[in-house]
């Protein structure tokens, strides 16, 4: 039975809900109905649809949730989604899908490639279209700095750099280690015999080095130089595992304090497009003053890492429960 109208309450407190719900949309099939504790179905039927995991669940509200609803927990055991039916749970970590791809190829050379094509979005071209996966094709590819900075490139040679020129020119390595070598060096002044002291010089020829998939600061350095380029894991080579990017030396300041803002958005569906941004978000401020007077290379990485160090009052689960409170039923 599909959902239709607004359920009534039986019992005094349970509220009586359908195993299915209708789509927002048209000409999309019914989804099935999550419950909370309040709430119970008309009638359970034991659906045991595949609940394909990378690593197991110790989420007690989530089991609870997805046992109710009809799925069974399966541990994935094979590299390609193809075979798979029911419901994919991919919100995993990269190093983690690291971890997990070694097991099951027992190659980490493999699944270093592998990884990369999941970036891409490829490991989902080959499943099943009855298959219900909790992430968007190529939502990886934003997370990934390298992919990102591509993408970028793309849309800003193909839309012009006047709309697209916000984001610091950016080299992945190691597929573009010779054009970031022969960028470093036409940056710098070789006449000036004391580059190293000057900082104003010094500043135009700084650049940051980040790993590709990690983050919280975790990696980064800065370079002023092609010897300080980082080096490539040889197991690996073929794989982007960092960004060179130009250091911005002169960021926007509030009350002399460098500071990063998050929003929270909600993509319900690409087709047609349907996003949501929460009305409130955070601000986060760095506890020292952004002072170039006496800046070296390694207190500007400290400045910078901060922000790493404030933590948010909100953790994950309530910024998901505020969105299922906001947007119940979409």
């Amino acid at each position: 039975m599909v959902e239709t109208c607004i359920p009534s309450k039986v019992d005094k407190d349970l509220t009586i809900r359908p195993h299915l719900r209708s789509s927002i949309f048209p000409n999309v099939p019914p989804f099935i109905n999550f419950l909370n504790s309040q709430q119970k179905y008309e009638k359970f039927v034991r659906l045991e649809i595949p609940w394909n995991l990378w690593t197991a669940c110790h989420n007690p509200l989530l089991i609870r949730c997805m046992v109710r609803a009809g799925f069974q927990a399966k541990q994935i055991s094979e590299v390609s989604y193809e075979h798979m039916t029911g419901a994919i749970w991919d919100a995993i970590d990269s190093k983690t899908r690291f971890f997990m791809l070694c097991k099951l190829t027992n190659s980490p050379a493999q699944a270093a490639f592998l990884l990369s094509e999941a970036s891409k979005s490829k490991d989902l071209l080959d499943m099943n279209y009855e298959v219900k996966i909790n992430r968007l094709p190529g939502v990886l590819s934003i997370c990934r700095k390298d992919e990102l900075a591509k993408k970028h490139k793309i849309f800003k040679n193909k839309f012009g750099p006047e709309e697209f020129n916000f984001v610091p020119e950016t080299y992945s390595i190691p597929s573009e280690r010779e054009e970031a070598l022969q960028r470093i060096v036409d940056s710098q002044i070789p006449d000036i015999p004391n580059i190293r002291e000057d900082r104003q010089i010094k500043q135009k020829n700084l650049w940051i080095v980040k790993p590709c998939i990690r983050s919280g600061g975790d990696g980064i350095h800065l370079i002023d130089n092609i010897f300080d380029m980082p080096n490539v894991d040889e197991d690996v080579k073929n794989v982007d595992q960092a960004i060179v990017q130009e250091y911005i030396a002169n960021p926007l300041l509030i009350n002399g304090h460098k500071f990063d803002m998050r929003l929270y958005v909600l993509i319900t569906s690409v087709d047609p497009l349907m996003i949501y941004i929460y009305k409130d978000g955070l601000a986060r401020f760095a506890t020292e003053p952004y002072n170039t007077d006496s800046m070296t290379i390694k207190n500007i990485v400290y400045i910078s890492l901060i922000l790493k160090s404030i933590r948010t009052i909100q953790t994950l689960m309530e910024i998901m429960m505020i969105f299922l409170a906001a947007f119940s039923g979409h």
